[in-house]
């Protein structure tokens, strides 16, 4: 409208001039284009803050410098499902129905929403992706939207730091008279579908792979054998820190027994 109306106006005026009339052209140029300047820049000021809303909302999902390093390589191309090697974390809290039985729902949300918060923070800040949380847990992969070499070295240092998020957590909990929480985690690695997958109505940013299923049946396994952590063979190949093998055991949907792993985390094991 302001590219019409600049021009419009000053054939107008030079019509006029041309007829023996004589109007005033500057003041209503200098309002258009002061009109012009302050549209752009609400505009802009706008569109900034739409992003920054939006930054926001993704990075609950996956960690701030992955999210600004996918937004300067560009989002479409990087959203495609794709074939990836990544590594697969799944954690969840145990007893997680004897705590709550006896709470109140807005107690059992409380504790929920505070655990989730304490082991969510060491997740997303080893640059992993967020992938979803499982009501008491949650499961998130490293290796993907962004490659990198050492993705199962990342998911057990996370694992590690959240251990230590824990018992911060708990100490707090232990500060109010509250029954300490213990946690589970699975990890493994493998060849996966990463990408923006769903219907048409809905879609998300996840993975889909045999190691997402191995990942979250190790954390089982770790339940069942009083394990805090159980790492699968082929992400075991790829971890650097010292590893205590745990000897071949039969794995659920697996046809032979697989040699298991874990992590010592201190003397006082959660």
């Amino acid at each position: 409208a302001l590219a019409l109306l600049l021009p419009a106006w000053l054939a107008l005026c030079a019509w006029a001039f041309s007829q023996g009339l004589r109007l005033l052209v500057l003041p209503p140029v200098g309002a258009l284009i002061a009109y012009g300047l302050t549209w752009l820049a609400l505009d802009f000021a706008h569109a900034r803050a739409v992003s920054r809303r939006a930054m926001r909302t993704l990075s609950h999902y996956i960690a701030a410098p992955v999210l600004r390093l996918l937004v300067r390589q560009g989002l479409q191309e990087t959203l495609v499902p794709a074939r990836r090697d990544i590594t697969v974390l799944v954690a969840d809290m145990a007893g997680y129905t004897r705590l709550t039985a006896e709470s109140s729902l807005e107690q059992s949300a409380r504790l929920t929403t505070e655990f989730l918060e304490a082991i969510t923070a060491p997740v997303l800040a080893s640059g992993a992706t967020l992938d979803r949380y499982t009501g008491d847990g949650l499961i998130a992969f490293w290796g993907a939207p962004l490659l990198r070499a050492d993705h199962a070295q990342g998911a057990a240092d996370a694992a590690v730091r959240m251990f230590d998020a824990l018992r911060q957590f708990n100490a707090a909990r232990a500060a109010r008279g509250e029954a300490p929480v213990t946690m589970r985690v699975g990890i493994e690695s493998g060849e996966a579908l990463v990408g923006d997958l769903g219907s048409s109505a809905r879609s998300v940013y996840t993975a889909v792979g045999t190691c997402i299923n191995l990942a979250s049946r190790l954390q089982e396994l770790a339940r069942d054998r009083g394990e805090s952590i159980i790492i699968g063979p082929q992400a075991a190949q790829q971890i650097t820190m010292p590893l205590r093998p745990l000897g071949p055991a039969s794995v659920r949907g697996l046809p032979e027994p697989i040699n298991l792993y874990s992590i010592d985390l201190h003397a006082d094991r959660i």
